[in-house]
C-alpha cells in the first residue's frame, strides 16, 4: 500500500493489526458483522475424527464449548479496544459500515455464487459431506452476525 501498488485490503481487524496495515493505510472502513472474532479453528481429518473414541470426541467438544463461552465475550469486546488502539496509533478515519452497507457488499461480491461454485468443485473432487458441513458453518456465521446486530 505504501508503494501505491494497491489501494487497500480487506482483512480482519486483528489480522490488519498483526501485519501493521494501519501504518500504511490510516483510513479504516470497519464492520463487526464482517469480523471473525473467534478462537482459531482446530481442524482434523474426518477419518481421524471418526476413529477417535467417543470419550475423546466429547472431551474435544467440551473444551471447544467451554473455551468459546469463556473467551467469546472477551473477543467481541476486544474489537472496540483494537479500534481504539488503531486510532491511538494514528488512524485518522474509522468509519463503521451500516448493516445495509454490509448486506450490499455481500450481494455485490456475489459471495453465495462463489461459495456454491466452491462446494460443487469440492463435491466433484469427492470431498465427503462438504455441502452439509458448509451449510452448518454458514448457519453458525449467520447466527453470530445476528447476535452482533
Amino acid at each position: 500500500m505504501r508503494s501505491g501498488a494497491i489501494d487497500g485490503i480487506m482483512v480482519n481487524i486483528d489480522s490488519g493489526w498483526d501485519i501493521g496495515a494501519h501504518r500504511a493505510a490510516p483510513h479504516l472502513l470497519v464492520s463487526q458483522e464482517l469480523w471473525l472474532g473467534h478462537i482459531y479453528l482446530v481442524a482434523m481429518n474426518l477419518d481421524r475424527w471418526n476413529a477417535l473414541p467417543p470419550k475423546d470426541k466429547r472431551a474435544i467438544e467440551h473444551a471447544a464449548s467451554k473455551t468459546y463461552k469463556a473467551m467469546g465475550k472477551m473477543m467481541d469486546e476486544s474489537y472496540e479496544q483494537m479500534l481504539q488502539q488503531l486510532s491511538n496509533e494514528g488512524c485518522t478515519t474509522v468509519r463503521r459500515l451500516t448493516h445495509e452497507e454490509v448486506s450490499d457488499f455481500v450481494t455485490n461480491v456475489r459471495q453465495s455464487e462463489v461459495q456454491e461454485r466452491w462446494v460443487k468443485e469440492k463435491e466433484s473432487e469427492g470431498t465427503a459431506d462438504v455441502r452439509r458441513v458448509f451449510e452448518k458453518l454458514r448457519s453458525l456465521v449467520q447466527h453470530s452476525a445476528k447476535r452482533k446486530q
